[in-house]
Parts: structure tokens; C-alpha cells; sequence
């Protein structure tokens, strides 16, 4: 049976750990793919929603939000030649290091369907819950 100094030493252990990991600086990634007038008008209401958060407004300033141009032609390729009505594009988010939070998750677009994480990135158990409520998967990268 653990002893109830066991436990305590174990919680300090991965506090120690998860307080480390957030002095770290996280570098998140979102690709844009631009290929029309709309794709830009949608990216740069998406940036501007962004930037209501003053978080998110400083992560980008300092470069830990980043934005990376998707091959446009490629992702839909589909939707410029069918007369349907396209689904919903999916956007790729990615998260290099650092601890993921229910808040990076609400701060996610509505079409995100999923993020892309570094091995060392962890989630808070609200991130998580918050990803399944929303089926966002989770690709783990070396």
C-alpha cells in the first residue's frame, strides 16, 4: 500500500515536471491553405478572431503561434470541379512542445479536425475531454 508521503512525493514529481514543461514556450502551427479571395477573407477573419484573446495575440507577436501556407490546389481539388456543395475544410494545427490546455482547445476554429503534437507535448484532462466532445484527433509525431 502507498504511504500518503509516497503520494505527495508522486504529485510533486509530476507538478515539478508540468511547471518545467510551461516555462518552456510552446510553438503552435496552423496551416492556411489561400487560393481564393474568400480563402484570404476567411484566414483573415480567423487571425482576427485570434487576436481578440490577448494571449493568443501575444503568442503570435512572439512568434510561438505561427502560420504556415497549405498547398490550396491540393486540399481541394474536389470542390472546384463538383457543383455540390464542398464539406467544411479541415484546418491542421500542431503543437511542437509544451502543456495543451481546455483554452488552446476553445481557441481552436470550428473546422479544426486535427492537431498535430510533438512528442513531448502533454494535455490537461479538460483538453482532452474538451478534444473528444469536439472529435478533434490527436496525430503524434516523433
Amino acid at each position: 500500500m502507498t504511504t500518503p508521503e509516497e503520494i505527495r512525493a508522486i504529485i510533486r514529481e509530476v507538478l515539478a515536471e508540468e511547471i518545467a514543461s510551461l516555462r518552456r514556450p510552446a510553438t503552435r502551427e496552423e496551416r492556411v491553405a489561400i487560393a481564393s479571395d474568400s480563402d484570404l477573407a476567411r484566414f483573415v477573419a480567423r487571425l482576427l478572431d485570434l487576436t481578440n484573446d490577448a494571449e493568443l495575440r501575444r503568442e503570435i507577436s512572439e512568434g510561438r503561434y505561427v502560420f504556415r501556407l497549405g498547398n490550396a490546389n491540393a486540399a481541394r481539388p474536389e470542390a472546384r470541379q463538383s457543383r455540390t456543395p464542398a464539406a467544411p475544410s479541415s484546418r491542421a494545427v500542431r503543437f511542437d512542445n509544451g502543456l495543451v490546455t481546455e483554452r488552446h482547445v476553445d481557441s481552436l476554429a470550428e473546422d479544426t479536425r486535427t492537431i498535430s503534437v510533438a512528442k513531448g507535448v502533454r494535455f490537461t484532462p479538460l483538453a482532452r475531454d474538451r478534444l473528444r466532445s469536439r472529435g478533434i484527433n490527436v496525430e503524434r509525431s516523433g
